[in-house]
């Protein structure tokens, strides 16, 4: 009885590591291609030839969740939404670390900002996600950045 618990017990954790696995490559995917300096124009979007501010890199960001809308929603309703949000913050806390510098703070911390922002867009997601991705990336991206004062 205790080695089948323990094997139980054993399966579900193989499972929350594959999961933890295919969610760390999912946003690996996404943004290894989004930082990546060579992008080219895909079926839905074309950032080839943008200036690759932050606002270009949010929208692209947007653009490939909502090419895995199926997906996403799937993840999202699933115990392992939590762990993959929690993973997607971690990579926007990089990208959002990279475009924020010192003087544009008034005294803030870096650190508070970058959290800040980046758990922000994580719900952004979240609710852009519950609500069928109605509006269009760049929609969103004016929503996000009206709300955090960044939008030029």
């Amino acid at each position: 009885m205790h080695q089948s618990a323990c094997n139980g017990v054993q399966k579900t954790q193989n499972r929350k590591n594959n999961g933890y696995g295919l969610l760390k490559a999912l946003c690996s995917d996404i943004f290894d291609h989004v930082f990546s300096k060579d992008l080219i124009s895909e079926n839905t979007h074309d950032f080839s030839s943008s200036n690759n501010d932050l606002e270009a890199k949010i929208t692209h960001i947007l653009y490939h969740l909502k090419d895995s809308k199926r997906d996403m929603k799937g993840i999202l309703t699933r115990e392992s939404g939590e762990l993959f949000l929690s993973l997607f913050k971690k990579y926007l806390e990089q990208l959002f670390n990279e475009f924020m510098t010192n003087e544009s703070l008034d005294g803030i911390p870096k650190e508070y900002v970058v959290n800040h922002m980046a758990g922000g867009f994580v719900e952004t997601v979240k609710w852009w996600i519950q609500n069928d991705m109605a509006q269009s990336p760049e929609e969103l991206t004016r929503y996000f950045f009206i709300l955090h004062r960044l939008y030029h």
